[in-house]
Formats: C-alpha cells, structure tokens, sequence
C-alpha cells in the first residue's frame, strides 16, 4: 500500500512531502525542488507519472518569499553577494537532506534523481555540476546556470557520470528560452549526457510532451 504523507515533515534538514510504498526500499528516489513563490506542493503531483515502487520526495525552500518561499533572493531584491550566499546555504541543506532521506526511506544511494522548475531547477545546476557524487541526474525545467555556478564548475571533477535533462519552452516570458540554450552549449563541452529539449510556444511552465520527455529520461538513466 502507498503511504503518502500529506502533512509536512519536519524531521529532516528541510521540510517536505513524500510519498513512498512497503516496496520502495531499495529502489530510486525522486527529489522535487519548486520555483520562487511556490511551496512544497507544487511540483508533488508529477509523482504520477513515474513507478509507484519509487519514493517520491518534495522539498520546500528554506526562506519566505510573500506567501510562499525560495532557494535564493532574486538579484532585484538583493545583492550578488547576499544571493550567493542564499545559494551556498540552500545548497548545503539539500546535500544534507539527501543522505538522511535516503537513510530514512532506505532508497538506493545511486539511484537519487533531482527535479526542479524555474529556481529549483537553477538550484539543481548548483548541485549536479558542483556535487555530482550526490546524485544519479538532475532535470532543469525552465531554469538556467547562475554566474556564482558557472565560476566554481570544477572541470577536473567527472561530470560524465551526472545525467542532465534541460527542457524549455521557446515562449518563456520569466527565464527567458535562451538560459537553456547557453546552459545546453556550456554543459555540451563538458558533459556527455546531457539532452537538451525545446518546447515551441511554451511558457514559464510545463506541458505533457515535456512530462514525457522527462519520464523517458528517467526511466532511461535508471536502467
């Protein structure tokens, strides 16, 4: 039987919602990250579209944002430094979430994959290209590469072995289509599995082909 939790735990390094199931032990592990203003409930219904043997985990950002929250400050709102260091602790809450949910679900270490829209997608960049021991893949829906990633990419590490899912839509009026297109060309010189896929007329949002780009993609690296 799934067990889903539908109340937000709070026994972690961030808070969360997961849904899991008695078969879930040692198989993969799916972490949502959201985008700025939204909450830990946005992205957890895309659970459905993946094997419900998996555990399926949604994180809420660490700072408020109005009436929902965020992994950094925007760079309107606050400075480059003050940004970076939003990014540099929010980073070190999701590496340090991830070990002790895997402890706590018993999921396959190897197996974790990171999901995120918009800034969680741009926090998913943070963590598969600076840390890609941490996780199996990392998908960026919407998202881009901030400057304080790009300069600390170490080439030295062996980014051959993080899988990366970029999707977006051409007709994104908030993170604008070319984010992805400058990230794909970056992350073409340097990784070997990398896939980038466009959406024509899209916007700041995701639509059922991108959902079954993004299923395939899974399924694919989980083999």
């Amino acid at each position: 039987m799934t067990h889903i939790e539908t109340k937000i735990q709070t026994d972690l390094p961030l808070k969360y919602l997961s849904q899991s199931s008695p078969n879930s032990a040692g198989k993969p592990m799916i972490i949502f990250l959201h985008g700025l203003g939204s909450d830990e409930a946005d992205l957890f219904e895309l659970k459905n579209e993946f094997p419900q043997d998996y555990t399926f985990i949604s994180v809420r950002a660490p700072l408020d944002f109005f009436n929902g929250y965020q992994w950094y400050q925007k760079s309107d709102m606050a400075s480059e430094a003050i940004q970076a260091n939003d990014v540099r602790s929010s980073t070190k809450l999701i590496l340090e979430f991830i070990p002790a949910a895997i402890k706590k679900y018993q999921t396959d270490s190897s197996k974790v994959i990171l999901i995120g829209f918009s800034q969680g997608g741009i926090m998913n960049y943070e963590i598969g290209l600076n840390h890609p021991e941490a996780v199996r893949g990392i998908a960026s829906l919407s998202g881009k590469i901030l400057p304080s990633t790009k300069v600390k990419i170490n080439v030295q590490l062996d980014l051959k072995k993080i899988n990366i899912f970029i999707g977006h839509g051409t007709h994104d009026d908030v993170v604008p289509f070319a984010e992805s297109v400058t990230a794909s060309e970056l992350l073409g010189k340097i990784s070997t599995t990398m896939e980038f896929h466009s959406y024509d007329r899209l916007g700041h949002s995701i639509n059922m082909t991108e959902l079954a780009d993004l299923k395939n993609w899974v399924s694919r690296i989980l083999k």
